[in-house]
């Protein structure tokens, strides 16, 4: 036989895995080489040792779940969110008492400018008196505003054909 085959049959008898008949067959012939035999003995203390290294007597066990800390993250996140969306909130009233405060000041302060084109002191007047009684962004406020322009500032275009140029006020 030769060292190849018999090392591979060695090995294979040393870790339980020949045939019964193959098994007998090889202890025959180990019984009339001695040192096939002694070869033999050294693959059985081989994989002897290398059973007791491997195999240990605690089954295998993964670690626990970390189902409390992953609770514990979801519930940190959450919490972080109502932060943040009650920053926000928080920061929109800050940010609408401080405007409603300065346009408080300013609705309260002196009438408008006497340099604006077109309008006379006595319109300047009603205009600031106008925007305190009634608020910056009201439209009653726009309305008066614009009934009180002056209608010979304005001018009324009317184009009454897509064929025809349009025409300035009274123009034909």
């Amino acid at each position: 036989m030769d060292t190849q085959t018999l090392e591979r049959l060695l090995m294979d008898r040393a870790l339980g895995v020949l045939p019964a008949d193959v098994e007998a067959l090889l202890a025959a012939y180990l019984e009339q080489e001695p040192s096939a035999a002694q070869r033999a003995g050294e693959f059985a203390r081989a994989a002897a040792a290398a059973r007791r290294l491997l195999h240990s007597d605690a089954p295998a066990s993964l670690p626990p779940f970390p189902a409390v800390r992953i609770r514990h993250l979801q519930r940190t996140r959450r919490q972080l969110r109502w932060i943040r969306t009650l920053g926000g909130l928080a920061a929109t009233v800050v940010l609408g008492v401080g405007l409603g405060v300065m346009f408080r000041d300013w609705r309260a302060s002196p009438p408008l400018p006497a340099g604006l084109p077109g309008a006379s002191q006595e319109r300047q007047y009603a205009g600031a008196a106008l925007l305190r009684s009634e608020g910056f962004w009201s439209v009653s406020r726009l309305h008066a505003w614009a009934r009180r322009s002056d209608p010979s500032r304005t001018s009324n275009w009317s184009w009454k054909s897509t064929v025809s140029r349009p025409k300035l006020g009274g123009e034909l």
